[in-house]
């Protein structure tokens, strides 16, 4: 992993965290694809957003087109579920969960990299 992707990772996993750590709710707009309609809607974000881009160098275009594909702003994304025998939930094909989809190691991986426990 080269210290470039490295950097994109920790910044995805931060926004995650801090986004999925606030107390503030998904964007409810009906247009998800409009970034202006998601700002107005979630006033702390843009601040949010802008401070990541400032640390790690990941526009907020970037940030918000990684949420977008990720989660599509689904603050509990999570994989679909197998199932067994058509109608019994089975397991999940793996632990990637919120707005960016970050899976436990990774997450485990930022904590233990950056220091910071939040979450």
């Amino acid at each position: 992993m080269t210290l470039g992707s490295f950097k994109a990772i920790i910044a995805l996993v931060l926004l995650g965290g801090v986004l999925a750590g606030c107390a503030t709710a998904p964007p409810v707009v009906s247009n998800v694809d409009n970034a202006c309609a998601i700002f107005e809607n979630q006033s702390g974000w843009y601040e949010q957003t802008l401070a990541a881009q400032n640390k790690w160098g990941v526009p907020i275009s970037v940030q918000l087109a990684i949420i977008h594909q990720e989660s599509r702003f689904k603050h509990d994304a999570k994989p679909p579920r197998s199932q067994l025998f058509w109608f019994i939930p089975g397991p999940r094909p793996s632990s990637a969960f919120g707005y960016a989809q970050a899976l436990d190691g990774t997450w485990e991986q930022y904590k233990k990299h950056t220091g910071v426990w939040v979450g």
